[in-house]
C-alpha cells in the first residue's frame, strides 16, 4: 500500500510540474503572439493610415475641418477612426502596449512629433460639442505613453 502511495505522489507531482510548464508555455506564447500581432497591425496602420495623414500639413488639416461636408474632412475623419480603432486594441490588451511604445514613441505621442499636431485640429472640432470623448482610446494611449 505504501508503494501505491509513493507512486501516486510521484504521479501527482509530475502532473503538477507538467501543468505548470504548460501554463508557462501558453503564457509565453500568448505574449509573443500579442507582440507579433502588434507589429503586423502597426505596420498595416502605418501603410494605410499614418503614411496618408503624414502627407497633410497641420495647417491643411485645420483648413479641412472648416467644412465638415468636404471630401478632405471625410478622408481625415476616416484616418482618425482607424487610429482610434487601433488604440482600442492597445487598451483592450489585444495588442502589446510595450511593443507599440517602442515602435512609435516620439512619433505617436509627442506634441512636436508628426502625428499629434495633425490629429489635434480634428479632435478639437469633433469633440467641441460632444458630451462624451469619442476618441477616449487615443487619449488613454497618449496618457499611458506619457507615464512611461
Amino acid at each position: 500500500m505504501l508503494v501505491f502511495d509513493v507512486i501516486g505522489a510521484v504521479a501527482n507531482a509530475a502532473t503538477a510540474i507538467g501543468l505548470g510548464f504548460a501554463g508557462f508555455t501558453y503564457f509565453r506564447d500568448s505574449k509573443r503572439k500579442a507582440k507579433q500581432d502588434t507589429l503586423e497591425a502597426y505596420s498595416r496602420l502605418q501603410r494605410e493610415t499614418l503614411s496618408e495623414i503624414n502627407k497633410w500639413l497641420p495647417s491643411e488639416i485645420k483648413k479641412a475641418t472648416e467644412d465638415k461636408t468636404s471630401d478632405a474632412y471625410k478622408e481625415l475623419s476616416g484616418y482618425l477612426a482607424e487610429i482610434e480603432r487601433f488604440c482600442c486594441g492597445i487598451n483592450e490588451g489585444i495588442y502589446d502596449f510595450d511593443t507599440f511604445y517602442h515602435l512609435s514613441h516620439g512619433y505617436f505621442d509627442s506634441d512636436k512629433g508628426l502625428l499629434k499636431p495633425r490629429l489635434m485640429p480634428l479632435l478639437e472640432v469633433k469633440l467641441a460639442n460632444a458630451r462624451d470623448d469619442y476618441f477616449g482610446n487615443i487619449h488613454r494611449v497618449w496618457e499611458r505613453m506619457g507615464k512611461k
